[in-house]
Protein backbone atom coordinates (compact mmCIF):
# COMPACT_ATOMS: atom_id res chain seq x y z
CA UNK A 1 0.00 0.00 0.00
CA UNK A 2 1.40 3.43 -0.92
CA UNK A 3 1.74 5.86 2.27
CA UNK A 4 2.02 9.30 1.84
CA UNK A 5 5.36 11.59 3.71
CA UNK A 6 4.63 15.35 4.44
CA UNK A 7 7.76 17.47 5.26
CA UNK A 8 6.43 19.75 7.95
CA UNK A 9 7.50 23.16 8.79
CA UNK A 10 10.52 23.54 11.52
CA UNK A 11 8.45 26.13 13.18
CA UNK A 12 4.58 27.18 13.27
CA UNK A 13 3.72 30.81 13.76
CA UNK A 14 -0.10 30.03 15.58
CA UNK A 15 -1.10 27.84 18.11
CA UNK A 16 -4.44 26.93 19.76
CA UNK A 17 -6.07 24.75 22.20
CA UNK A 18 -9.21 22.20 21.41
CA UNK A 19 -11.41 20.50 23.00
CA UNK A 20 -12.35 17.04 22.21
CA UNK A 21 -16.16 16.40 22.11
CA UNK A 22 -18.49 13.68 22.77
CA UNK A 23 -19.73 14.34 19.45
CA UNK A 24 -15.89 13.87 17.86
CA UNK A 25 -15.70 10.28 19.76
CA UNK A 26 -16.65 7.44 16.84
CA UNK A 27 -17.43 3.46 17.77
CA UNK A 28 -14.20 3.18 18.80
CA UNK A 29 -13.71 5.11 21.27
CA UNK A 30 -11.63 7.60 20.06
CA UNK A 31 -11.46 10.87 18.12
CA UNK A 32 -12.95 9.40 14.61
CA UNK A 33 -11.00 10.67 11.13
CA UNK A 34 -14.09 12.86 10.15
CA UNK A 35 -13.99 14.45 13.40
CA UNK A 36 -10.06 14.96 12.85
CA UNK A 37 -11.20 16.96 9.42
CA UNK A 38 -13.40 19.14 11.44
CA UNK A 39 -10.89 20.03 14.89
CA UNK A 40 -8.19 20.77 11.56
CA UNK A 41 -10.85 23.48 9.85
CA UNK A 42 -11.38 25.00 13.57
CA UNK A 43 -8.07 25.55 14.26
CA UNK A 44 -7.73 27.27 10.78
CA UNK A 45 -10.69 29.63 11.11
CA UNK A 46 -8.94 30.98 14.34
CA UNK A 47 -5.79 31.31 12.31
CA UNK A 48 -7.29 33.14 9.96
CA UNK A 49 -9.54 35.29 12.64
CA UNK A 50 -6.27 36.30 14.59
CA UNK A 51 -4.73 37.31 10.93
CA UNK A 52 -8.28 39.74 10.91
CA UNK A 53 -9.87 37.24 8.57
CA UNK A 54 -12.81 34.92 7.89
CA UNK A 55 -12.15 32.09 5.24
CA UNK A 56 -14.78 33.87 3.18
CA UNK A 57 -13.58 37.73 3.30
CA UNK A 58 -9.25 37.64 2.74
CA UNK A 59 -9.17 41.24 1.45
CA UNK A 60 -12.29 40.22 -0.86
CA UNK A 61 -11.58 36.89 -1.82
CA UNK A 62 -12.50 33.69 -0.42
CA UNK A 63 -10.65 30.37 -0.27
CA UNK A 64 -11.62 26.56 -1.53
CA UNK A 65 -9.69 23.74 -0.35
CA UNK A 66 -7.67 22.18 -3.22
CA UNK A 67 -6.07 19.04 -1.25
CA UNK A 68 -6.03 17.75 2.43
CA UNK A 69 -3.82 14.91 3.83
CA UNK A 70 -3.79 13.66 7.36
CA UNK A 71 -1.35 11.25 8.90
CA UNK A 72 -2.42 10.01 12.27
CA UNK A 73 -0.32 9.24 15.05
CA UNK A 74 -2.44 8.48 18.09
CA UNK A 75 -5.38 8.32 19.54
CA UNK A 76 -7.26 11.34 21.15
CA UNK A 77 -10.14 10.49 23.55
CA UNK A 78 -13.04 12.20 24.86
CA UNK A 79 -12.41 15.23 26.82
CA UNK A 80 -8.66 15.28 25.95
CA UNK A 81 -7.36 18.96 25.15
CA UNK A 82 -5.08 19.46 22.24
CA UNK A 83 -2.62 21.74 20.95
CA UNK A 84 -2.75 22.38 17.54
CA UNK A 85 -0.06 24.70 15.94
CA UNK A 86 -0.08 25.90 12.32
CA UNK A 87 1.87 27.52 9.61
CA UNK A 88 1.31 28.32 6.45
CA UNK A 89 4.13 27.59 3.54
CA UNK A 90 4.67 26.64 -0.02
CA UNK A 91 3.25 29.49 -1.51
CA UNK A 92 2.40 30.18 -5.05
CA UNK A 93 0.16 33.08 -6.81
CA UNK A 94 -2.61 31.18 -6.40
CA UNK A 95 -2.46 30.18 -2.82
CA UNK A 96 -0.38 28.10 -0.58
CA UNK A 97 -0.21 24.99 2.22
CA UNK A 98 -1.86 24.84 5.25
CA UNK A 99 0.46 23.11 7.62
CA UNK A 100 -1.38 21.54 10.88
CA UNK A 101 0.58 20.18 14.31
CA UNK A 102 -1.31 18.33 16.69
CA UNK A 103 -0.01 17.38 19.76
CA UNK A 104 -1.85 16.37 23.28
CA UNK A 105 -1.64 19.66 25.19
CA UNK A 106 -0.93 18.22 28.75
CA UNK A 107 1.77 15.18 27.62
CA UNK A 108 2.67 16.37 24.01
CA UNK A 109 2.22 13.48 22.22
CA UNK A 110 2.06 13.85 18.43
CA UNK A 111 -1.45 12.90 17.46
CA UNK A 112 -1.14 14.22 13.89
CA UNK A 113 0.54 15.92 11.05
CA UNK A 114 -1.50 17.29 8.49
CA UNK A 115 -1.83 19.84 5.51
CA UNK A 116 -4.60 21.93 3.15
CA UNK A 117 -3.66 23.46 -0.02
CA UNK A 118 -5.88 26.27 -0.34
CA UNK A 119 -6.71 28.63 -3.56
CA UNK A 120 -7.84 31.93 -3.42
CA UNK A 121 -11.16 32.43 -4.90
CA UNK A 122 -13.56 35.06 -6.23
CA UNK A 123 -17.34 33.96 -6.38
CA UNK A 124 -18.55 36.57 -8.05
CA UNK A 125 -16.87 35.92 -10.86
CA UNK A 126 -16.87 32.10 -10.11
CA UNK A 127 -12.86 31.85 -10.33
CA UNK A 128 -9.81 31.10 -8.86
CA UNK A 129 -7.83 34.65 -8.23
CA UNK A 130 -4.68 35.62 -7.13
CA UNK A 131 -3.49 35.93 -3.70
CA UNK A 132 -3.74 39.01 -2.12
CA UNK A 133 -0.92 40.97 -1.29
CA UNK A 134 -1.99 42.22 2.36
CA UNK A 135 -2.56 38.50 3.06
CA UNK A 136 1.16 37.31 2.25
CA UNK A 137 1.86 40.64 4.25
CA UNK A 138 0.01 39.52 7.49
CA UNK A 139 1.56 36.23 7.45
CA UNK A 140 4.80 37.51 7.48
CA UNK A 141 3.56 39.70 10.13
CA UNK A 142 2.51 36.83 12.26
CA UNK A 143 5.23 34.79 11.68
CA UNK A 144 8.05 37.03 12.43
CA UNK A 145 6.29 38.06 15.48
CA UNK A 146 6.57 34.67 16.75
CA UNK A 147 9.33 32.83 15.24
CA UNK A 148 11.85 35.49 14.50
CA UNK A 149 14.77 34.02 12.07
CA UNK A 150 12.53 30.61 11.34
CA UNK A 151 9.74 31.75 9.10
CA UNK A 152 10.03 30.24 5.72
CA UNK A 153 8.37 33.35 4.31
CA UNK A 154 9.46 36.31 7.18
CA UNK A 155 12.07 37.68 4.22
CA UNK A 156 10.94 40.95 2.13
CA UNK A 157 13.19 42.67 -0.57
CA UNK A 158 14.96 41.00 -2.98
CA UNK A 159 15.55 36.87 -2.89
CA UNK A 160 17.91 35.62 -4.73
CA UNK A 161 16.73 32.22 -4.25
CA UNK A 162 13.19 33.56 -4.96
CA UNK A 163 11.24 32.28 -2.15
CA UNK A 164 10.43 35.40 -0.40
CA UNK A 165 7.54 37.69 -0.50
CA UNK A 166 8.72 40.28 -2.55
CA UNK A 167 8.04 44.05 -1.08
CA UNK A 168 5.49 44.60 -3.53
CA UNK A 169 3.90 41.19 -2.13
CA UNK A 170 3.97 39.54 -5.56
CA UNK A 171 4.61 35.75 -5.58
CA UNK A 172 7.21 33.53 -7.75
CA UNK A 173 4.83 30.92 -10.00
CA UNK A 174 6.37 28.26 -7.62
CA UNK A 175 8.28 28.06 -4.75
CA UNK A 176 10.95 25.06 -4.69
CA UNK A 177 10.84 22.50 -2.17
CA UNK A 178 13.48 22.47 0.41
CA UNK A 179 14.78 23.06 4.18
CA UNK A 180 14.81 25.44 6.52
CA UNK A 181 10.67 25.11 7.81
CA UNK A 182 8.76 24.44 4.33
CA UNK A 183 6.76 21.71 4.53
CA UNK A 184 5.24 19.70 1.09
CA UNK A 185 4.06 16.21 0.25
CA UNK A 186 5.59 13.43 -1.16
CA UNK A 187 4.01 9.97 -2.04
CA UNK A 188 6.17 6.78 -1.25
Amino acid sequence: MARISLFMPGTYAYATELNVRIQDINYGNHVGHDAFVSLLHEARIRYFNHLGYTESDIEGCAIVISDLAVIYKAQALHRDRLTCEIAAGDFNQYGCDIFYRMTHAVNHTLILEAKTGIVFFNYRENKITRMPRAFAKAVATVCSGHHPHHCPHQQTGDDAQGNGVAEDGAFPAHRPHHGGGQGHLERR
